[in-house]
């Protein structure tokens, strides 16, 4: 988990304990944070059956990745987690999702390999020509054609499964395109994020790169509606259950944190436990 400056007085805190609690076949969490001490500070108030082991952005990235913007040194720590974790299967989870009900390792593996899920919406929607173009834009990052990811599109998730064999061979493969540590020689070479910025994306490198590039056989699966949801604006707040997927990604808290957690306890979605 990646939490930034604001992650750390928003949704972390009850990000963290909820992935403590539904996910208990997780073997050690790790976080990192360019402000340790405050994340330490959030999550020390409460008993966890794991407790974080907490990194700083210097501990884990090489120097000039530290010069990055914030959010191009995220995508460099998450493709780098494997590492950073020390172990074959890692789990990616935002620092803004909430995991409000059980998952089950076999929800995101099978056979060791992670599954891919992708995501579909209940109207027409101009984000999927967005993230269509995301994929192209990481495909010619990748020197590859994306058959098999140019259709599904949309790869972006906050609960994201990868394993320690694609991400090396990632990494591998951007050095011998772009030279000495290529993937941050992609991102540097992005300059500064956009407020809609499809350019790269580390959830649709690693999907681009193990489908089209590697033509692995790791398993694409349509995410149904019970999944995953993200919430953008109070508009989605609106809607029919906006609480009822297992996942909630909040790209914006609407009313901010405490709002958001009065409206989930509200709803019956979430107990706020002592």
């Amino acid at each position: 988990m990646c939490a930034g400056p604001a992650d750390v007085h928003g949704l972390f805190e009850t990000a963290v304990r909820l992935v403590d609690r539904h996910c208990p076949w997780a073997r050690s969490i790790h976080i990192v944070a360019p402000q340790p001490h405050a994340a330490r500070e959030r999550i020390a108030l409460h008993r966890l059956s794991h407790r974080p082991v907490v990194h700083a952005d210097q501990e884990v990235v090489p120097e000039p990745v530290m010069h990055l913007p914030g959010w191009f040194r995220q995508q460099y720590v998450k493709l780098h987690a494997d590492l950073v974790c020390g172990v074959e299967q890692v789990v990616c989870i935002g620092a803004d999702t909430l995991v409000l009900d059980p998952i089950a390792e076999h929800d995101l593996y099978r056979d060791g390999l992670p599954l891919l899920r992708f995501f579909r919406y209940d109207e027409p929607n101009p984000h999927l020509p967005f993230e269509r173009t995301r994929v192209l834009n990481v495909a010619a990052q990748l020197a590859t054609q994306p058959d098999r990811t140019f259709l599904p599109g949309d790869f972006v998730c906050d609960v994201f499964p990868m394993a320690d064999s694609h991400l090396h061979a990632l990494r591998s493969h951007l050095d011998r395109l772009h030279g000495p540590d290529g993937l941050a020689r992609v991102l540097g070479a992005l300059g500064q994020p956009r407020r809609q910025d499809n350019r790269t994306g580390e959830w649709t490198m690693y999907a681009v790169f193990v489908l089209d590039a590697l033509r692995d056989s790791t398993a694409l699966l349509l995410a149904d509606r019970g999944w995953a949801q993200q919430i953008h604006t109070a508009a989605d707040l609106a809607r029919s259950a906006p609480y009822s997927a297992h996942i909630i990604h909040f790209v914006h808290e609407p009313g901010g944190t405490a709002a958001v957690l009065a409206d989930l306890e509200k709803s019956g979605r979430l107990t706020l436990w002592a």
